[in-house]
């Protein structure tokens, strides 16, 4: 296992494109990183660099304190995990596993003790492909596949794991299991390892903290919780939740029991500490997520002061099974349009339609084109700054806290890994 620490690092293409600009990160032993964005915003880059890939135009890699800038790839003892498997077509599974034990100069297949069977059959029994030794990738399914590619990595004995999107070419309820089976074998190992993905659910499910990265720049790095919780601009807050945030245009006004934003839905009453924060804004921007809402006929008292009730029309209605999902449509003004574009266009998604979406109990029943009595919960609205996208009531030590808990669960987490390591020792 080993640290990683990226110090300013920055890629330039020789044709003057910037695919990343001054990332600094410190990855610590055993840890679980994610590196998330849209396409083109130099995650994979970052990683392939990390591996010794891609040259590093300025800055300073260190793996466990030692500069890594100069060095081969065979030297980092890094191991990588593609998003193809990358694996021999012609070579069994055995075969597949021991290639790198096959490659090693001494006998012992590399640095570790233990013969190049041992290992193979102990990475095999780790990841249950000991029944597929004998067979050929192509008669292996793409989990099976995964799993191989995997194993091949684990018996390098690696200082890190590297994977570049190794779930995208799976179906969705694969996707699932193998998400699941990762992050078991990352804590059994205790391996430090970095994950690149585009896909923000297996961000949060995935990693001890998560990188968010936008046209080459880091734009924040906390625990999936933090992120999600207390995120740092609009982008992030856009970026990570599904269904996204919900951002709808507002001012701040003085209503007859205090101050109130007042937005496409209505006027919107907010806490005295949070309504600070937008005075002298003008136009702001505030931040919603569905779960936020609920049908206010389901609402109990204790937990209805926290919020308000308003009155809507749902243009439509997606029932789930266990909740549901209510459309509120509202018309932007042209700024805000512009903005909604924008944002869209940073992660590289479809167009931003000016609506609310909400999450609602599946006992609801509301029904679209008629008039209902919505809640929404305004002690967690979030306030934006349409011109810099920073979000203004960002509590950032609550957002620390969230993280540190984050990090002393990883640390519980590995110990008892370790344990049960020794107890089968």
């Amino acid at each position: 296992m080993a640290s990683i620490t990226l110090n300013n690092i920055v890629k330039t293409y020789d044709d003057g494109f910037s695919a990343v600009n001054n990332v600094s990160m410190d990855i610590a032993d055993g840890e679980f990183v994610i590196l998330v964005g849209p396409s083109g915003c130099g995650k994979s880059t970052l990683l392939r660099m990390i591996v010794g890939l891609e040259d590093i135009t300025s800055g300073e890699l260190l793996i466990d304190g030692e500069r890594m800038n100069e060095a081969a790839p065979k030297d980092r003892n890094l191991a990588m995990v593609f998003q193809n498997y990358a694996l021999y077509p012609h070579l069994t599974v055995y075969e597949n596993i021991a290639f790198p034990l096959r490659l090693a100069k001494d006998g012992n297949g590399g640095k570790a003790g233990g013969s190049v069977d041992e290992k193979v059959q102990h990475a095999a029994r780790m990841l249950e492909l000991t029944e597929h030794l004998d067979r050929k990738p192509a008669n292996l399914s793409g989990g099976q596949r995964q799993r191989v590619a995997m194993g091949r990595a684990i018996v390098r004995d690696a200082d890190a794991f590297l994977f570049d999107e190794p779930l995208s070419n799976l179906d969705a309820k694969l996707r699932g299991q193998m998400r699941s089976e990762i992050a078991q074998l990352q804590r059994r190992l205790g391996v430090t390892s970095v994950y690149v993905t585009h896909d923000q659910t297996e961000a949060m499910t995935l990693g001890d903290r998560v990188a968010v990265l936008k046209k080459g720049v880091l734009q924040q790095v906390a625990s999936p919780r933090e992120l999600y919780e207390q995120p740092v601009n609009l982008f992030v807050a856009g970026f990570i939740g599904s269904p996204s945030m919900n951002f709808l245009p507002a001012t701040l006004k003085e209503g007859a029991g205090g101050s109130v934003l007042s937005s496409p839905i209505g006027d919107i009453p907010v806490p005295a500490e949070r309504a600070a924060k937008a005075q002298g804004k003008g136009l702001v921007l505030i931040g919603l997520r569905p779960e936020f809402f609920e049908d206010a006929a389901l609402v109990d008292e204790a937990k209805m002061s926290k919020g308000s009730v308003f009155t809507a029309e749902l243009s439509h209605l997606e029932w789930l099974g266990h909740e549901q999902y209510g459309y509120i449509e509202f018309e932007p003004d042209e700024k805000t349009g512009r903005l909604l574009s924008d944002l869209a266009a940073d992660m590289d998604a479809e167009e931003l339609r000016p609506q609310v979406v909400t999450t609602l109990s599946a006992e609801s029943r509301v029904r679209p084109g008629q008039p209902v009595e919505l809640w929404v919960d305004t002690s967690r609205i979030h306030i934006f700054d349409p011109e810099s996208g920073e979000n203004l009531t960002r509590d950032a030590e609550a957002g620390a806290e969230l993280t540190r808990r984050a990090g002393q669960e990883r640390e519980r987490e590995l110990s008892l890994a370790r344990d049960r390591d020794a107890q089968n020792a």
